[in-house]
């Protein structure tokens, strides 16, 4: 019992660092900026100076260079010059323009966000069902009977269509017994919802 407890905790421990690992490797490309930005003098100088600081602070293009640091840096120089355009040819206000450029790192802060929780979350859903695959490829619950050759109910985690569902008892072939009674009958269609001793 101890033993399934322990790779149980070890399993959902290193699924939370994967996790926080990608999660945090997939965001924060647009919210770093800010710090960026406010070095740059955001809304406190004249946008012109800004545009330059900015430019010089993002990370230079490279012949070649196809991937997404590289992609977001030339989006933001676009979005820049943009406003710049929009300042020259007085269809803009400096105010504005500021609006305008926050607005499009805010939205893609949040779009970014997003992306990194939706492969978040796929990762996760894709570890629990390795996962599980393993238990039931590898008989999980052998850990029961200490390395006997008794076949343990399964539990109802890694069984969603076992039944029934014991929750007080505990699983004996086909039924649900008292937790104080012995089972000889060893693996049915009943599961588990807490860890048993067996017989």
């Amino acid at each position: 019992e101890l033993r399934l407890l322990m790779r149980a905790q070890k399993f959902l421990k290193l699924l939370s660092i994967v996790l926080v690992l990608f999660t945090s490797g997939c965001q924060g490309r647009y919210a770093s900026l800010n710090n960026v930005m406010n070095q740059c003098g955001f809304k406190t100088t004249a946008f012109s100076k800004f545009h330059d600081c900015m430019n010089e602070k993002l990370p230079a293009p490279q012949a070649g260079q196809q991937d997404y640091y590289a992609q977001t840096a030339q989006d933001i120089r676009n979005e820049l010059q943009y406003c710049s355009g929009q300042i020259h040819s007085k269809k803009m206000k400096e105010k504005q323009a500021y609006e305008y450029f926050q607005g499009y790192v805010n939205t893609k802060d949040i779009e970014e966000q997003k992306s990194a929780q939706v492969a978040g979350a796929i990762v996760a859903v894709a570890l629990v069902g390795v996962a599980v695959n393993t238990c039931a490829n590898t008989n999980c619950m052998s850990d029961y009977g200490g390395g006997s050759s008794y076949d343990a109910p399964y539990m109802c985690s890694a069984c969603p269509s076992c039944s029934p569902v014991c929750t007080t008892g505990k699983a004996c072939g086909n039924t649900c017994i008292s937790v104080l009674d012995a089972c000889h009958v060893g693996r049915g269609t009943a599961c588990n919802t807490h860890i048993r001793s067996y017989p």
